[in-house]
């Protein structure tokens, strides 16, 4: 092998590493690097039976960032049970899903919730079930909330 050989394969390699680093994203990266994000404080019994869902207003408008932390939380819903056949019969995995949206400091909390009679069936396939999410202004999911809690 030639010298100007293993410097293209080393080139090769270090774009290989580079494009796998860039697509694990940020999520695998950070904590590799020590960098570590604010745990998110979920609101008490006391304090999420004081708080109300965010309302539409007159126009019967969402706010916009009301709807982007609905939608982070239902993509992410999605993406954690669409292999358990729960969507089968909805023309869209999101058509049997619904979403209660509370603020709450800096956060959005979003609660999803089974509405499968859209679908064409009972409103519910699974007994006590729901999802919840804290979710930043921008529609990005911080946190899920553990069941029981």
């Amino acid at each position: 092998m030639r010298l100007g050989d293993k410097e293209k394969d080393m080139r090769l390699t270090c774009l290989m590493l580079v494009v796998a680093m860039n697509s694990t994203g940020c999520a695998v990266i950070a904590p590799l690097l020590g960098i570590k994000e604010p745990p998110v404080e979920w609101p008490s019994q006391e304090e999420l039976a004081a708080i109300q869902p965010v309302s539409n207003d007159v126009d019967k408008e969402l706010n916009g960032q009301a709807a982007l932390a609905a939608a982070g939380a239902l993509q992410e819903t999605i993406r954690l049970w669409s292999d358990q056949s729960l969507f089968e019969g909805c023309s869209t995995p999101a058509l049997g899903l619904g979403a209660v949206v509370y603020q709450w400091k800096d956060y959005y909390y979003v609660n999803v919730t089974q509405r499968f009679d859209r679908c064409g069936s009972k409103r519910f396939r699974m007994l006590d079930w729901w999802e919840s999410f804290a979710v930043s202004p921008e529609g990005r999911v911080l946190a899920r909330q553990p069941h029981g809690s």
